[in-house]
């Protein structure tokens, strides 16, 4: 149960593109994939049990004299799960909204009597990372690859790729900076598919993730992603196999979205 937040946290980024999407504007006449105010709910299943919720949320908000987006992801263990393993986590990014870029993360851990408190700093014009862990009061600097994300920045940063870079067989690369070091993941958008939810069916795209082993991209997390074919471009499920049982997160209820979900008859 130790990364069950995290996992739902962490799995919309693979879908994160390592080039720069146009920003949206009225000229061009598009909307952005989201706005302040959005909040969107998933309940987290491990195997039969209901094992928790991960809320996303956005508002603004100020460092060193500029405003940027701030998301917030919140995880946390109920009912029988949370009994013998007490999860409660907050993971955050502070958005520029003039690149799309993180300026700040914030991962906060409690999972059990493991407990992890990180601030990320990055300097992307110097691809410069400075990590501070707080619980043991250091500070290392490291290099950044170009237009690095974080785990939670990217999640909102792919939401304003432009619909015709993901269509079914099509491959991305991305570059993500986590736990002290850079990763690159591959995914491929296998099918166009129907999700059945609470609020109706839902049309969506279906992707795999895959994992840089050397030089060879490989599936080792059995991960599969569905993310909804309109303008909003969220995640409705995720499921994983995990090496005892199976996890899946299914989106559950969501406010303030900046275009209507598109459901399917």
């Amino acid at each position: 149960m130790k990364k069950i937040s995290c996992s739902l946290l962490l799995l919309p980024t693979l879908l994160l593109q390592t080039q720069q999407p146009k920003k949206p504007n009225a000229a061009e006449g598009r909307q952005a994939a989201y706005r302040v105010g959005e909040f969107l709910r998933y309940r987290i299943h491990y195997g039969i049990l209901s094992a928790g919720f991960v809320n996303l949320t956005l508002d603004e908000r100020t460092i060193d004299g500029k405003t940027y987006i701030h998301a917030q992801g919140l995880g946390y263990s109920t009912g029988l799960v949370h009994l013998f393993f007490k999860v409660a986590d907050r993971y955050e990014t502070y958005i520029d909204p003039d690149n799309d870029w993180p300026r700040r993360f914030v991962r906060r851990i409690r999972e059990g009597r493991y407990t992890k408190d990180i601030r990320i700093d990055f300097q992307q014009a110097e691809r410069i990372a400075r990590v501070q862990n707080i619980k043991k009061n250091t500070v290392r600097q490291f290099s950044l690859p170009a237009k690095v994300q974080d785990m939670i920045s990217a999640f909102y940063f792919l939401r304003n790729v432009e619909a015709s870079r993901l269509q079914v067989g099509a491959e991305l690369g991305l570059n993500l900076f986590f736990d002290n070091r850079p990763y690159a993941f591959k995914i491929k958008v296998l099918a166009a598919d129907r999700v059945k939810t609470r609020f109706g069916r839902i049309n969506c795209l279906k992707v795999r993730p895959l994992v840089a082993d050397g030089r060879v991209f490989k599936d080792r997390e059995g991960v599969l992603i569905y993310v909804s074919r309109d303008e909003n471009r969220i995640p409705i499920r995720i499921e994983a196999k995990l090496a005892a049982g199976s996890l899946r997160a299914d989106l559950v209820e969501f406010k303030n979205l900046a275009h209507p979900i598109r459901f399917s008859k």
